[in-house]
């Protein structure tokens, strides 16, 4: 069994050596190029977060006061746009459950 698998070997690195692989076009070049520049893109992308998981910990204390301003500043506008939204659902309501006018007044 280890002669076989020794033979398939053999025969494997054989027929690599041999050619037996893609030709290099000009669409094989550009898809190794591709691969290299991915490549290196990859290994720079880990080799410098490295720092930026370094010092995510540097403002981890209270925010200022310009954030408390930005956020509160939002969180009016989202007050000013819910009282009209509040108004037109009580209408709505009303236009639905209420009764008709006309109602009323035949019923006098």
């Amino acid at each position: 069994m280890i002669v076989l698998w020794k033979d398939f070997q053999v025969g494997t690195v054989t027929a690599l050596l041999k050619g037996k692989r893609k030709k290099d076009t000009p669409e094989r070049e550009k898809e190794v190029a591709m691969k290299k520049t991915l490549r290196n893109t990859l290994i720079a992308l880990i080799a410098f977060s490295t720092t930026a998981f370094a010092a995510s910990n540097s403002g981890a204390g209270e925010g200022s006061l310009l954030l408390s301003l930005f956020i509160g500043f939002f969180a009016l506008i989202v007050v000013f746009q819910l009282v009209p939204a509040v108004i037109m659902l009580i209408g709505m309501l009303r236009g639905v459950f209420g009764r008709d006018r006309k109602e009323i007044e035949n019923h006098r």
